[in-house]
Formats: structure tokens, sequence, C-alpha cells
């Protein structure tokens, strides 16, 4: 329970983090009927054969129609980055599969990383594997160990954490400063997954305060500070970076640490320093809903009602389709009925549950319908969500983003294949990933209808409860 309050009303506000650098602190409400993982593992690794076969048939038909194969890697460096600068990807992986000996001759050199991080960014894992057994063989420590780092980089986008850590292994020492700081980042993402909280910590500690990425650290140490219920270590940590380095700390990332922060002090009944880290949070920033509902709770705690309802009112108008958002309709009538204004607050449960009622209809008209809701969806890939109508579903705290970057490659390929067979191929993986996306897509729908019937059902206790402080003795 977030608040003292005499009907049980409950938060269901998510504060969770922005993987692959944030981690949740928050647990949601258990999740009943997720997607198999096993599932969507299985389709990747059909991606992967299907992509080196795509690629072999490219190569093919370069031969036959010989496609001269270059024998400068300064000019397929080149010609690559042209390619995936007019966004030609698939000739660009193409081009490089083709002069795969050409750069297997050349493998200490930087062209290698990069054509090494292009394929695995496209998830063509058989040619990229190709040239990591080759760096193996033929270069020295300091090359092995940037090549396990891209390999590091790709198995974290896909929560492979097991084996993230086992490419990053002492590989650190022989990273230039950034990728070795973000390496020791990974590391510790993926310890705090593994629940190895103590461990991610002291890996935390050694990024120094002079790096991009120290406040990534500082925020996801504080987030197993308090996994390890040590609350004051976490506070200070959040706190430090904020007064000692806030001018070195990007805005939206100095945001995210308030709305951490504010949330942490809020649960330890710390509610008047909690209201300040709310407060600091820009209002044109991404975790402003976040932050003002954190507002609305903190002063209801304190009983200012008056200022919970400011924030609680601001939130509402702000008509988004996030939870914060339709939280405020439920506080709103609630704070009401603590200002002893009982008919503005049974008005208020009134619209609540007339507004739910209209959602949950809405998102239950979308299960019904016949169509995959795959091809309404519209892929947001710089957030990992998917909007679908008025709606954006969060997709990556269940999945991994590599599904999705899968189902944006799959789309590049269909315009270059003329095989036949691998045609039949295509058309089946991407009815398999489209049916995967629309079952993922009815899942989170079904959570959010969840969410909506819970404050439905707390609009009617809160109405109910509004008629019997009304009643005559």
């Amino acid at each position: 329970m977030l608040l003292h309050i005499s009907f049980p009303y409950k938060s269901t506000i998510l504060i969770c983090g922005i993987l692959p650098f944030f981690i949740s602190f928050f647990p949601g409400p258990a999740l009943s009927g997720t997607l198999s993982l096993s599932k969507i593992d299985n389709l990747d690794s059909r991606f992967q054969d299907f992509s080196a076969d795509f690629y072999k048939t490219v190569t093919i038909q370069k031969k036959k129609s010989n496609t001269p194969i270059l024998h400068q890697l300064s000019r397929l460096d080149r010609t690559v980055r042209q390619l995936e600068k007019n966004q030609q990807p698939v000739e660009a992986i193409g081009l490089i599969t083709y002069n795969l000996a050409l750069i297997r001759d050349n493998i200490e050199t930087p062209s290698t990383f990069y054509f090494i991080k292009l394929l695995l960014e496209r998830n063509e894992i058989e040619s990229a594997t190709n040239l990591f057994h080759s760096i193996q063989l033929d270069s020295n420590r300091v090359i092995i160990s940037n090549a396990h780092y891209e390999f590091a980089k790709y198995h974290l986008k896909r929560k492979e954490w097991k084996d993230t850590l086992k490419h990053l292994d002492g590989i650190v020492a022989d990273l230039v400063a950034d990728d070795a700081h973000y390496a020791l980042l990974m590391k510790g993402v993926s310890l705090q997954n593994l629940k190895k909280h103590r461990e991610a910590i002291n890996v935390y500690k050694r990024i120094p305060n002079t790096s991009k990425y120290y406040a990534h650290a500082t925020l996801n140490s504080a987030v197993a500070y308090i996994r390890q219920d040590w609350w004051t270590d976490a506070h200070i940590a959040i706190n430090e970076i904020l007064q000692k380095s806030r001018n070195t700390v990007p805005q939206e990332m100095a945001n995210r640490l308030f709305v951490v922060l504010g949330y942490s002090l809020m649960r330890k009944e710390y509610y008047r320093n909690a209201r300040d880290a709310f407060r600091s949070v820009n209002l044109n920033s991404q975790y402003a809903n976040q932050a003002l509902l954190g507002l609305t709770l903190t002063a209801a705690n304190q009983n200012d009602y008056i200022g919970a309802l400011n924030a609680a009112n601001i939130l509402k108008e702000r008509a988004g389709d996030d939870l914060p958002t339709e939280e405020s309709y439920l506080l709103i009538p609630y704070i009401y009925h603590k200002l002893d204004q009982q008919i503005t607050a049974s008005a208020g449960f009134d619209e609540a549950i007339d507004h739910y009622t209209r959602r949950i209809q809405e998102l239950e008209a979308l299960l019904g319908t016949s169509n995959n809701l795959g091809e309404k969806a519209g892929i947001i890939a710089n957030n990992n969500m998917l909007r679908i109508d008025d709606y954006v579903l969060d997709f990556s705290k269940q999945y991994p983003q590599s599904f999705l970057d899968n189902f944006i490659v799959l789309s590049d390929f269909e315009r270059h294949i003329n095989n036949k067979g691998i045609r039949g191929r295509f058309e089946r993986l991407t009815s398999d990933y489209q049916a995967t996306l629309d079952e993922i897509i009815r899942e989170l729908v079904k959570q959010r209808i969840s969410y909506l019937s819970s404050y439905t059902d707390q609009s009617r206790y809160g109405l109910a409860r509004v008629y019997d402080n009304s009643s005559p003795e």
C-alpha cells in the first residue's frame, strides 16, 4: 500500500529501467501467461539459419554474374559504409560475406571490428563467428578482447546474461577507456539480472566518475543497494552524483535519477524529501508522468490534498496513454473524498469507472479482432515499444530487443529474394514472427486490461465508500 487511506487503493505504477543500462527496483505484479522465451529463442535460431543461407545464395549469385571480388580492404570498408549511409543494409552485409576471404587476410585491422559489429547488428551470426574464429587463431590478445566485446554487446541485447559475462571475462584491461567502462556496465547489468547484486556493486565501483557511464553505474548501484535493503547507501549514491556531478549528468539521466530517488524515499516514508526529488523532474521529460504521480502520492501522504489534487489534475490533463495517467482518474476522486467534497468525489469516481470501462472495451475489441495485431502495430525501435491504435505497449520489460530487431531485418530481405526455396522459408519464418508478435501484443493488452480492471474495482469501492459516508446515521 503506497497510501495510508481508508479504501484499498493500490498503485500499479512500475518504475522500470531501460535495459540494457537500467535495472528496475520496484517489482511489478506477477505476469501470468507470458509467452515462453524459449519460443523467441527458437525463432532467433531459425532466423540465423535463414540469414546464413540467404547470404550464401547472394554469394552464389555474385559469382555467377562474375561480380569482382575486392582486393583492397580500404575499398571494401568505404563501399560498405556508403551502402549503410544509403540505407542499403542487405547489400552491405552481402558485400561483406562475399569478401570474407579478404577480411580474413587483413584480420588485424580496425575495419574488422566494424564488419563484425555490422554483422552482429543484423544477426548474421555465422559470418560474424567465422571472422571471430579467424581472429582467435591469428591475432593478438588486444584484438581478441575487442572481438569478445562486440559479441558481449550482441548477447546483452538478447538478455543472455551468462553468455555476456563469458565474453567479458578478462577483457576490460585490453579495451580503450570508453569501451572498458561500457564493458564494466554490461558486466554489472548481467550480474544484477542473475541476482548477484553485491558482485555487481563491486563492478560498478570500477567505473570512474569521469566516465560517461558513471551515472548509469550509480543508478544501478543504488538499485543493487536497495535490493540488499541498504536504502541509506542508495540515497547517498544518488544524491552524491546529483549534487557533485550534476553539470556532467545528461538532463534525462538526472530526471531518471530524481524519479528513482523519489520513489525510494517515498517507500521509506520520507515524504518531504521524496516530494523535493519529484519536483526536480522537468515537465517535458519522458519521466514527467511518473514524477507527477509521485508528487500526488507524497502530497496525499502529507495530508496536503490541495497539492495532491493540483499534481493529479496536471497529470490527467497531459492525456497520456501510460499507467500514471490512468491512475490519475482514480486518485482525483479519492482526494476530493478526503477533502470532504463528496458530490465531486462521487462524480469523479463515476467518470473513472466510465473511463476505465471504455478503455477496457477498446482493448477487448482489439483482442476480439481476427486480424493479426502485429500487422497493425508500429514498432518504436529506439524505445523498444509497440504502438497499436492509441496505445503504446512496453515490450522491453519481458522480451529481448533482438526479437523486434529481427522482425525489422526480415522486412529488408523480401525484395532481394529470387530463390524459390529461400522464398518459401522466408514466408514461413515471417509468418511465424508475425504470429508470435501477435501473441506478444495480445499478452501485453491483457496485462493492460488487468491493470484497468483493478482501477475499475477500486473506483467502484471508492464510490461505495462515498455513499456510505453520505448516508444518514
